[in-house]
């Protein structure tokens, strides 16, 4: 009976240690050592279980053991402690608690202090004292000591929250703008791949009303932005940033039709964010209220890209058929467009060439100031290389272009 009694006990025994073993098996994933091993990990901090802090979050980090994440909070300056959340494997790196403030209960979060941790886990880092909002990282060279720069200010913006963590952007910052200011992008300030900020929106004040894209702050980002030519007139551009120029035209992949009439040229056509022309109507309004030049990009099929700018450009009235003035050529593209200075705007249903025999639109599937036809065609057919007819010939006499963009911009007074 008692050696039974023994044998049932060894089993009951054996059996519990079975369960306990699949249930560390369960609890621990493949890459968590420090659970796997605990004996192996000197030093545990205190663990706040079912606690969180979730304001003053400095950084937040993905797909990280809980030892990883007190070692980023060692190497990161302002860290006083985390939060870690292990079915996410999520990492808080986290600034000091407000006065007043006290950290929140959040089932399946460990909220621990740095100070109860050993700071050697933070390796070479631990004798770097970094500057606010700056982390210590391994240079190039395999020294340790290195800052990243800090973001650069906002104006008229106030911060939400700092170094978190967002689909389809990365690490970054976000923003909110302040009262009496509109936001223009995507609120955020991103950490580029080559560890520059880049930043994706601005804040503009309510009340502006820009006579064009020279007067959107040039902190913004390239996007659509309604501007104000006339006292009486408003009309939606895409204002591109990089090259300070309202751009008003762009061809990158066919996937507008640019072989049209006369009323779609004349008020515009196509999306402002993709393939469009800006309309004639348009460009006169807005090239009559001022001195403009006129920055042409041109790409062909090989990747290489070229330019023509011209200091002065104007669209006369539709009482003119929308005459072209250009002069001031400068650029490594050559000057395929003096030929068709003072020329007519022609289409498919209004020539206004020289061509006696036909209409130069129909012949190249477009609409251009056409002449005896063409030095250029910028708005022809869409084609790979000898099959398209966007040409500009001092550059490739047959060849079509792969992408254009012409942009303007006002010509700075003296």
């Amino acid at each position: 009976m008692n050696r039974d009694k023994s044998l049932r006990s060894k089993l009951l025994l054996l059996l519990l240690f079975q369960q306990c073993s699949s249930f560390l098996e369960d609890v621990c994933e493949n890459d968590d050592y420090e659970c796997q091993h605990p004996d192996d990990v000197d030093g545990i901090g205190h663990l706040q279980h079912n606690k969180s802090q979730n304001i003053n979050i400095l950084r937040r980090l993905q797909r990280m053991s809980m030892l990883q994440c007190v070692k980023e909070c060692f190497m990161t300056s302002q860290c006083i402690a985390i939060n870690y959340r292990k079915n996410w494997k999520l990492c808080d790196i986290l600034d000091k608690l407000p006065d007043g403030e006290n950290i929140q209960n959040e089932s399946g979060s460990i909220y621990t202090k740095i100070a109860s941790w050993p700071k050697s886990l933070a390796g070479g880092c631990s004798k770097i004292t970094c500057k606010p909002g700056q982390k210590c990282e391994k240079q190039p060279n395999g020294g340790l000591g290195y800052c990243e720069s800090p973001a650069p200010t906002t104006p008229n913006a106030t911060c939400i929250e700092t170094f978190g963590l967002y689909r389809n952007l990365g690490t970054g910052i976000q923003f909110k703008c302040n009262n009496g200011f509109t936001i223009k992008g995507r609120p955020f300030q991103v950490c580029s791949e080559n560890g520059e900020w880049k930043q994706l929106f601005c804040c503009i004040k309510k009340s502006l009303r820009p006579h064009d894209c020279g007067d959107i702050p040039i902190q913004c980002p390239s996007e659509v932005y309604k501007i104000y030519p006339t006292a009486t007139s408003h009309l939606d551009v895409y204002c591109d940033m990089e090259t300070a120029g309202g751009r008003w035209t762009r061809r990158i992949d066919g996937s507008t039709d640019f072989y049209r009439e006369w009323s779609d040229y004349e008020q515009g056509f196509g999306r402002l964010d993709s393939e469009y022309w800006l309309g004639n109507q348009n460009i006169h309004t807005i090239t009559s209220s001022g001195n403009y030049e006129l920055y042409i990009h041109l790409e062909d099929f090989d990747g290489k890209t070229i330019y023509a700018q011209y200091s002065t450009f104007n669209v006369e009235d539709s009482q003119s058929n929308f005459i072209l003035h250009i002069s001031g050529y400068t650029g490594n593209a050559g000057d395929s467009l003096k030929y068709h200075n003072n020329m007519m705007f022609t289409t498919t249903n209004k020539d206004n060439d020289r061509w006696s025999q036909d209409n130069c639109a129909d012949l190249r599937k477009g609409a251009w100031w056409y002449k005896h036809c063409i030095k250029s065609n910028l708005n022809g057919k869409y084609g790979y290389r000898n099959n398209g007819q966007i040409i500009w010939k001092s550059w490739k006499i047959k060849e079509s272009m792969k992408s254009t963009k012409m942009m303007i911009k006002k010509t700075q007074e003296l």
